[in-house]
């Protein structure tokens, strides 16, 4: 009689740790050699194909989750919109926004504060929601020089790789020049989006469009300007192996 061979596979369930044991694959034969030579070759290519690509075997397990340490829906949703450019990398990943604390100043005005904020923004989001796989921090800062006061902000992913926070990705916004009269009220202790408020006549501008988005007339907004920061800040987990050579 011709050997029969039965493979079975058990599908693993999304986000739970791969077990070899569930997957199963037996042999029914009368001679009970048909599948003693295909088995151990099914397992090493299996296993190997695994081994040579550990990122994208690791993106396709299961849902992605980004926290980010802000419950500004502006960069709640920047970040939903950054990382759906990678939707073939982690598809269905979902941004969740948490209260986090900067660390820092109300209103960052160096370089290095306004880092600082965003890295503490990150940790404290990952370290909120167990389940994320990033945390993101989206700092706003100024740096106030003999041109003029400048506006931008920083963006750092912290990424947990077996439990704890590891990689670390960094990203930056372009900057633009603050009216004279906004930035003399930042001068005198305003914070940024409050300076706004009060020149602009708008109430709650730093959840909306933004100074950039005033000053553009929308041709730019918080989130257009965001977006890309966020999307530098992935490069370190689109493409490791380069970053990490």
């Amino acid at each position: 009689m011709r050997d029969r061979i039965e493979i079975h596979i058990v599908t693993v369930m999304p986000g739970r740790r791969e077990n070899t044991e569930q997957t199963e694959i037996t042999e029914q034969t009368e001679e009970g050699n048909a599948f003693s030579l295909f088995f151990p070759l099914f397992r090493y290519f299996r296993f190997s194909v695994f081994s040579l690509f550990p990122h994208q075997h690791q993106h396709m397990k299961s849902k992605r989750i980004f926290a980010v340490g802000s419950k500004n829906p502006v960069k709640i949703n920047c970040v939903a919109e950054a990382i759906g450019e990678f939707r073939e990398r982690w598809p269905g990943a979902t941004a969740i926004g948490v209260n986090t604390d900067s660390g820092v100043s109300r209103q960052p005005m160096s370089d290095h504060e306004t880092f600082t904020g965003a890295l503490n923004r990150a940790r404290q989001a990952l370290d909120q929601i167990p389940e994320a796989d990033f945390g993101v921090g989206v700092e706003g800062g100024i740096l106030d020089t003999e041109q003029g006061m400048w506006a931008y902000a920083w963006v750092v992913i912290v990424s947990r790789e077996n439990g704890k926070q590891a990689r670390i990705g960094k990203g930056q916004t372009g900057r633009f020049l603050l009216p004279e009269a906004v930035s003399r009220l930042i001068r005198d202790g305003m914070e940024l989006g409050e300076a706004d408020d009060h020149f602009f006549g708008r109430n709650n501008s730093k959840q909306e469009e933004g100074a950039i988005g005033i000053l553009s007339d929308n041709r730019i907004t918080r989130m257009t300007l965001y977006k890309p920061a966020v999307i530098f800040a992935l490069l370190h987990f689109v493409h490791p192996e380069y970053y990490e050579a």
